[in-house]
């Protein structure tokens, strides 16, 4: 599969395959095979229309050059003429797969639209210029529709750092995070997989087991137990666990579930966490 970077956001991924197919505009069509959406983030996100661009001549021809215009509620968010630096072939009796990403800024869109929602729909129309060898051009219009959600990103808060016991070999501890979910509906969560390091070294790896999806307006609290041992941590580990805050650092993936296939956020947060000793409360 190759990939073409376009401007206006917009991206193809190419994957060639063999298929029946003319270099007049009567016989390229370019049809719509699916939606997905990536790069999701509270910032954002891409809506890619999954694309297949026939040719049923026996000519070859190339994508040259392709217009496009995207509205939102009835109001243009954009609209731009592109020229294709290296043009994408399509063989004699081909089809070329094209992934098209529209990105979209939540900032930006509610500039244009005004206030948004929890979802938003759009209208992408455009029109494809393709060149045989004697650089005859056959146009092939293109009207697209899709939805896509407005996201907020859920709130991540650490709580004090449980030391049930901390002795010269090692430490018991237990960490805990809280998700928060500020959606009006559930985050069904597949896999929530995540990297805790303390100061410089990383104590803890893997995938949270268990029920971990978030409810809507709601919490969820993730508890990592951890042992540790100082003769493979050193002495270093120990001496941070000693005072009154730990320097942490937790990340990871989260995949969910949801109406627009799986999405993939990512979470990173950095914070000194308060040690809650065996015997104490805060």
């Amino acid at each position: 599969m190759r990939t073409n970077g376009l401007r206006g956001g917009m991206v193809f991924a190419l994957a060639l395959a063999s298929l029946a197919g003319a270099a007049s505009a009567r016989d390229l069509t370019v049809s719509l095979r699916g939606k997905r959406i990536e790069n999701l983030s509270g910032a954002g996100l891409t809506l890619v229309f999954q694309l297949e661009a026939a040719n049923a001549s026996d000519a070859a021809v190339r994508l040259v050059r392709y217009t496009y215009r995207v509205v939102v509620s009835q109001k243009e968010y954009l609209r731009l003429p592109v020229t294709l630096e290296t043009p994408i072939p399509v063989g004699g009796r081909e089809a070329v797969l094209l992934d098209l990403g529209v990105k979209f800024t939540y900032a930006h869109l509610a500039a244009v639209v005004g206030p948004l929602g929890e979802r938003a729909a759009c209208d992408v129309s455009g029109e494809f210029v393709f060149e045989d060898d004697r650089k005859r051009e056959s146009r092939v219009p293109v009207e697209l529709s899709g939805d896509f959600p407005i996201f907020a990103e859920p709130g991540l808060k650490f709580l004090p750092l449980r030391v049930n016991s901390l002795s010269v070999g090692g430490a018991d501890l237990v960490f805990e995070a809280e998700f928060h979910n500020p959606l009006t509906y559930d985050l069904l969560v597949d896999r929530l997989a995540f990297k805790l390091e303390f100061g410089p070294q990383t104590v803890l790896e893997g995938e949270v087991e268990g029920e971990k999806s978030l409810p809507a307006q709601g919490d969820r609290r993730i508890t990592l137990p951890i042992l540790l041992d100082f003769f493979e941590t050193g002495k270093e580990m120990a001496a941070l666990l000693a005072g009154e805050e730990v320097p942490c650092h937790f990340s990871g993936e989260i995949l969910i579930a949801s109406a627009w296939g799986r999405l993939r956020i990512t979470f990173d947060k950095q914070e000194a966490l308060a040690m809650e000793r065996s015997g104490e409360k805060n």
